[in-house]
Formats: C-alpha cells, structure tokens, sequence
C-alpha cells in the first residue's frame, strides 16, 4: 500500500480545523456572548450586559436597554458612575456591587435624572456601595426609582445615602435595604432625604442608620408607610423626621430610648401632618411640636387611630393632637412648661397611664381594667368581654351600659355615675345580677303538661321524642350581649381578633365553656356565657330547665303569663336577641332561647 506524504496529512488537517471554526456559533465574535446562565464565561472585562450583548462600561448597557427598555445585568463588581435620564431600565445588581467611580463631576453612584429605574438584585448580596460624604449612592431628580431587592450601602465616611429632590420624584421600596454605617450626628441629615413635591413610598424592606436619621422629610414632601422596618441605632437620631406629610398604616419605626417619630413644623415651612394607623408599630417615643415666629405659626398635626406605641406621645407648642385609637405604653403629655396653643383630644385607645382629664371630653368613658386604661369605643369594648367575677373601675364618664351579669363595676370618679340605669355614688360599686332564673308559675290554675323525668343537668340534649336515633345537626348558638369578642383560644389569656354582635348566628362546638367555630377563614372561640342555644332547626324543640317562665314579651320586665316544664315541645314563630316567639295557648309568648333545645 502506497503510504501518503506527511505534509499531505498536514494539510487535511489544517483545513478540518479551519471547516470546523466555520461551523462554530458567531457569539463567539465581537461583543457578542450566549446569554446568562447557558454556561459561558463573560468576555474578558466585560462588566455588564443587555440582551446578548456585553459592555466594558455599565453606561453603554444602559443607554442600550433605555430605547426599548429591559434589563442590564452586572457581571462583576465596577467602580463607576452611572445617569439615566429616559426610558424604562431595570438595573439588575447579580450579586455584585456598584461603587463610586473616579468621575469628579458625578453627584451619585446612580443618578436618576428622568425615567423609570428598578433596581433587583436576582443572585443575592447586590449593593450600590458609597463611602464618600460628597457621594449619594442614589439621586432622583424626575421620575420614579423602585427597589424591588438589592442593599443601597453607606459606609463609614458617607453622608446622605438617597435624595429625593426634584419636582414629583419619587422612590418606592418593596423589599431589599438602604443601609447607613456613616458615624456622624449631624441633626440636619437624613439617610434618606425628601424634598418638596417628592415622596417616599415604603411597602416593605429594611431602612437602618447608625447614626443619621434614617428618613428626613423636608417641608412639602410625603412618605407613606404599608410594611417593612425602619430603625435608628442611637438616640438623639430619628426613624422619622417629618416636616411634611406621613401616613403610616403598616410596619415598624425603631429607636429604643428615644424619638421614633419626629413631627415638628417651621413657622415658615409646609404644613404637618403625622397620621399613624392599621398595624404600625412604633418603638419608641412620638414628639410633635408647631412654630411661631414674626406673627407666623406652622401647626404641627398629630393623628392616631390605631397600631402600637411603645413609648410616649410628648407634645411641645403649636400642636394638634387627636388619640382615637391604639395601644399606648407610655403617657400623653405637654412637655414643657412653656406649652401654649396646644389641642390634645383623647377619644379612644388603651394607655398604660390615665390621659388627663383635660385632654378627655366631659362624658368619655375611661375603664380602669388588667392595669390599663381603656377610653371611648374600646372602654365599650373591653366592658363587653368582662367575664363574671371581674371588677372594672371607671375613673372618667358618667355611665355604663350593656355590664355583662356577674361582672362588678366601681366607681372611681367624684361624682354620681350610672350603670345599667342604677346610680352608684362616688367609691361605691354594684355587681350585675345573674339573668333570673326559671320560678314556680304565676298562673294558679296553670295544668303542669306532661314532661320528661329529670336528666342530668350536663346533658346537651334530651332523648328523642318518638325513641328513634335523631339525625346528627351542627348546632347553631345565637349572641345574646351587645359586643362579643372573639379570640385565638378558648380563654381570656389569647389574643382579640374581632367582636360579633348581638343576634349573631354561630356554627360550632362547646369545649369547656367556649364555642370553638370558623371565623375569617381561621379557627376562634368565643365565651359560651353570652350565647344562647338555637340548634341545627327550629323544630322539634323541647324546655330544657326544669321550669320555664312564659312571658308577654321579650325581656324580663314583662309579664310572667304561665310556665312550662322540662321536655314541653314547643312551637319556635320567630327568633329575637336572646328570645324566642312562640306559640301558646293559642296565641303568642316569649321564652328565654337559653332553655330551648
């Protein structure tokens, strides 16, 4: 066999390699790369990408997304300003940091001087990093920026982290963190700073500043709060400095010790308002405090109707103050003995001290119970969730209603109060009677009907009438007080999560003096003492006491027309708050629905 010259082979060789470069896929050409996560490294230097494509600088990705809008992913951590002034980009961190660059002209790390910008951080540990006082990690001139995920990050050197500062700018967090480690105390300085026309809106996420205060809104600014935290490691510093607008319906402001919330007018500024509700909850004390100056005043406007203050509402000058509602674990007061102008109203909430008198209308209710202080509508309420044995003192108000039977009432004012129509003088108490129980009949010639031997009194339910096995019914309970609460557990020790209303109708099982049933889709229980039984029909009903007054009307102050004994069935015409219509003697009465069954 004729053996082939070796620079023959050689050359086969050379032009196999050459028809296989031809066939291999163009990404490898220019800047061009297969995208994230198909397995390739990026080009070498090559700091972001959009599309298909990578950059050497994040600028060039990003005037490349803003025309058609989309997505530049970093590649590796970059020193280096960026400005976006149109178009829709979403600047996705991967797990890197953008830090300052060497641009001396440049004002922030990013800077938003139009458009629409959402910073992610899809790979975890992402940061827009700043050091430097002169350098913002983020400025908003026009537009709208939302973090969506990813830590905006001061370091120790660093001043104001984020402005909001031109006309209608705004930022919305819904997860991620703006994080300060700057060790300055300069009372003038925000890590975040708002200005006028601007916002600030919060749905979640994590603000922290060491020693800045963590929100400064300037006059004219709003920031709305739904969720997410915001705490301030020292005191002296704020969670909130408004000059402006706030509305805090959700999450956390933290300072321990100290000012979470700081509501405080200029005389020449903007006008305060701070309104606090829903679910908030605030670590700290709340200051407010107006201004006059040269004929002018600026007052400083306080609102709470709900959430959880765990500290103390301290009121300066110039101020108006409305309480309706909340959880207070500290006091109300005017702090300085220079007050003046002040209007402080306390009309609702549960304090762990006494509002003064002058800040409660004549006739608001203020109960003293469980080492707290319950005025208004939740004084009403706690009331109506006393149990038998308690006692409530009331130390504001002149009367009391609705005392649920067993419960004792003091009177801790100095002067005549009402409870339940009776008068009880000052120091004196009355204890609510227990509901009158069934007596012999007032009829002499009533004819006693025949009716079961004497079960045990425990016994849900009496033997079927015909000896037939009854069909298995959901009893229905029916609320027989004004307000009933209903908690987490079956005891007083669980937490409130609603009321009910007097008629209500429950579905549900007894267990040890508590009727456990579906509530807003989750398990609750309620106090068996304020239902009356109604059962899973109306028919078939049966006296289940050994003798029950018939009654000309529905309540206890009507006429005793007659009795009826233990097993007397009895024909239900209508249902009515804690009574029952029915037929009798060949007209209509009343019974009690507690011994129906």
């Amino acid at each position: 066999m004729k053996l082939r010259h070796p620079a023959r082979r050689l050359a086969a060789l050379a032009l196999s390699l050459l028809l296989l470069l031809a066939f291999l896929p163009t990404a490898f050409a220019g800047g061009e790369t297969v995208p994230a996560g198909e397995g390739q490294a990026p080009r070498e230097g090559a700091v972001a990408q959009f599309g298909n494509t990578e950059y050497m600088k994040v600028q060039e990705a990003i005037d490349a997304a803003k025309t058609s809008g989309g997505t530049v992913h970093l590649l590796q951590d970059v020193e280096e300003c960026i400005t976006i002034s149109t178009g829709s980009v979403t600047l996705d961190l991967s797990g890197h940091t953008l830090s300052a660059g060497n641009d001396p002209t440049a004002q922030a790390v990013i800077h938003v001087k139009g458009g629409t910008l959402t910073i992610e951080d899809t790979a975890g540990n992402g940061k827009v990093s700043t050091s430097d006082d002169k350098m913002k990690a983020l400025r908003i001139e026009k537009d709208s920026v939302t973090l969506d995920s990813g830590t905006l990050l001061g370091k120790d050197g660093s001043g104001t982290l984020v402005s909001i500062e031109g006309s209608s700018a705004s930022l919305t967090v819904k997860d991620g963190a703006i994080r300060s480690e700057a060790q300055r105390g300069d009372n003038s300085m925000g890590m975040v700073q708002i200005s006028k026309g601007c916002t600030l809106n919060l749905d979640g996420g994590v603000l922290y500043s060491s020693f800045l205060h963590a929100i400064r809104n300037n006059g004219g600014g709003t920031v709305t709060m739904t969720g997410g935290s915001v705490t301030v490691d020292r005191q002296g510093a704020y969670a909130l400095d408004n000059y402006g607008t706030a509305e805090i319906s959700g999450g956390i402001l933290t300072v321990q010790g100290g000012t979470a919330v700081h509501a405080v007018a200029e005389a020449s500024g903007a006008s305060v308002t701070t309104k606090l509700s829903g679910s908030v909850v605030c670590n700290g004390n709340i200051h407010v405090n107006g201004a006059s100056n040269d004929g002018k005043t600026n007052i400083a406007n306080l609102e709470i109707s709900s959430g959880t203050i765990n500290g103390s509402v301290n009121v300066e000058s110039y101020s108006d103050v409305t309480l309706s509602g909340g959880t207070f674990a500290g006091g109300v007061e005017e702090i300085a003995e220079t007050s003046q102008e002040n209007e402080i109203r306390v009309t609702g909430g549960i304090y762990s001290q006494k509002p003064d008198d002058a800040y409660l209308a004549d006739d608001a209710l203020v109960i003293e119970a469980d080492s707290q202080y319950y005025v208004g509508e939740d004084a009403l309420t706690r009331i109506s969730s006393a149990q038998s044995g308690e006692t409530l003192e009331v130390v504001h108000g002149k009367e009391v209603t609705d005392v649920p039977a067993g419960v004792t009432v003091t009177n801790g004012t100095g002067d005549d109060i009402t409870v339940d129509g009776e008068t009880v003088a000052p120091g004196g108490s009355i204890t609510i009677p227990v509901p009158e129980q069934p007596s012999e009949p007032s009829n002499p010639s009533f004819t006693e009907p025949q009716y079961y031997p004497d079960y045990d009194e425990d016994e849900d339910s009496l033997p079927p009438v015909d000896g037939e096995e009854p069909e298995e019914e959901q009893d229905l309970y029916m609320v027989t007080c004004r307000t009933l609460n209903v908690r987490l557990g079956g005891s007083t020790g669980y937490a409130r999560i609603g009321t009910l209303s007097r008629g209500t109708i429950l579905e549900g099982e007894l267990e040890n003096g508590w009727l456990k049933f579906a509530y807003n889709g989750q398990t609750a229980y309620c106090s068996a003492d304020y239902l009356a039984r109604v059962g899973g029909d109306l028919t078939d009903m049966h006296v289940t006491c050994r003798t029950l007054n018939v009654r000309a009307g529905a309540g206890t102050n009507f006429e005793i027309l007659g009795t009826l004994s233990r097993g007397t069935e009895v024909e239900i015409l209508d249902v009515l708050p804690g009574w029952y219509e029915i037929e009798y003697l060949g007209g209509e009465a009343y019974v009690s629905a507690a011994y129906i069954g």
